[in-house]
């Protein structure tokens, strides 16, 4: 039976929406609309309630994520959120790309689903992305490549989260301008949550603040030092990597020692999850010499970021992290049913950081960070400095470069 309300005018409406879990609120009273053909931003800290709200209009919730309490009403171009999803009508573009299940490439998905009529779109979009095996793309690049598909294929809602974590800044707003006018065309409805509101300056017709709520403190019993500063822990010597036929880079060098930070600048596709991995022996290089002198290394990955899942207390135990770090985060309990992203980044570079390891590696640092976050973060790597710790991060951001101020910088690109 169609749950489609014929009376509704606007694409989306959302009424006294409330959402917890087990007794946590995540969402209280939110209401807003949005009409066909407009572009919205909803932005506001880690853990306000962002992710949850999309996958509440996506359907996602509770179709996929249960366990939910979700009271109020809400309306997709006049169906509830679960019929509108089985109707094909929304597609969402979640924070964690990991969760995407696309393994050929972008232009053989449309083949497959009856629109190779929209390849040379695609193309005309994407360039050699269309073509290149989805897998095979980095974290930046699969996330522009879904933002493109979802209007190819003719999605009324499109739910867009965190692109600014992916994408640098002049391929977020190539793809703003590509839904624009697919928007405006169609009369499609497109969402983007995000931290950051100053990307969607001029982009988009409306907006939504869900507020403040990042908390973060240093560890009340902070570990002493593992290292004495200046004790060489890595040594790149001309490190190259070829890929498909063309150079990602070459010639690169870099040594990391104790007690400092280091940054990794690029943009999309420009190799520094590639380069992050060969320095850590996870995959190897095209040419060059690395010698590594570190004990034990934390790398967090840019995909897969929610490592901590199953058993966080006892990944914490196995990094050898104090009891205090949770608390240190400002992390509410461990529900992690409840935690966002961000959330779980920034649990995730406290226990590096105030772990045993001596060398952290951080893909795309700002992923999912809010302001607040990303000040705590800053303090953390300052901790880090007078630990005698090595840290070593890459970011597509010249504004969280800068920012964070590393003692080295290495620019790819």
């Amino acid at each position: 039976m169609s749950l489609r309300v014929s009376w509704l005018a606007s694409a989306v409406i959302v009424r006294n929406l409330s959402v917890g879990i087990r007794g946590m609120g995540i969402l209280d009273n939110v209401s807003f609309e949005a009409d066909p053909g407009t572009i919205w931003l909803v932005y506001g800290d880690c853990g306000t309630g962002k992710t949850t709200l999309a996958r509440v209009l996506s359907g996602a919730i509770p179709a996929i994520y249960r366990g939910f309490e979700v009271q109020g009403d809400v309306y997709v171009f006049g169906y509830r959120p679960s019929e509108a999803l089985s109707r094909g009508i929304t597609m969402y573009v979640p924070q964690d790309i990991s969760l995407t299940s696309i393994t050929t490439s972008a232009s053989e998905e449309l083949e497959a689903l009856g629109l190779g009529n929209r390849v040379t779109e695609l193309r005309g979009a994407v360039g050699e992305l269309a073509d290149r095996r989805f897998t095979s793309l980095s974290a930046g690049e699969r996330y522009g490549v879904l933002s493109v598909m979802a209007a190819l294929l003719g999605k009324k809602l499109i739910l867009l989260d965190e692109p600014s974590s992916y994408l640098d800044p002049e391929s977020l707003s190539d793809v703003l301008d590509v839904l624009r006018s697919y928007a405006e065309k169609s009369g499609s409805t497109i969402i983007v949550f995000d931290h950051d509101p100053q990307p969607y300056h001029g982009k988009v017709d409306g907006a939504m603040d869900l507020g403040r709520r990042t908390r973060c403190f240093p560890p009340a019993d902070l570990v002493v030092k593992r290292r004495v500063p200046g004790d060489l822990l890595l040594d790149a010597h001309e490190v190259s990597r070829r890929f498909g036929g063309r150079s990602l880079f070459s010639n690169v060098c870099l040594r990391v020692y104790a007690g400092s930070v280091t940054a990794v600048v690029g943009p999309n596709s420009s190799g520094k999850t590639t380069l992050l991995k060969i320095l850590l022996g996870l995959t190897r290089s095209s040419g060059g010499v690395i010698r590594r002198y570190y004990r034990r290394a934390f790398y967090l990955p840019q995909l897969s970021s929610y490592w901590i899942l199953t058993d966080t207390y006892g990944a914490l135990r196995k990094l050898g992290c104090l009891p205090s770090v949770v608390a240190a985060a400002g992390i509410s309990g461990l529900d992690t049913s409840s935690l966002s992203l961000g959330e779980v980044r920034r649990l995730s570079i406290y226990a590096g950081v105030y772990g045993e390891s001596d060398l952290v590696v951080i893909d795309e640092l700002s992923l999912g960070m809010d302001p607040a976050s990303l000040k705590c973060v800053k303090d953390v790597l300052d901790d880090a400095r007078e630990m005698g710790k090595a840290v070593v991060f890459a970011t597509h951001s010249e504004y969280v470069a800068r920012y964070v101020d590393p003692d080295n910088v290495v620019r790819l690109g």
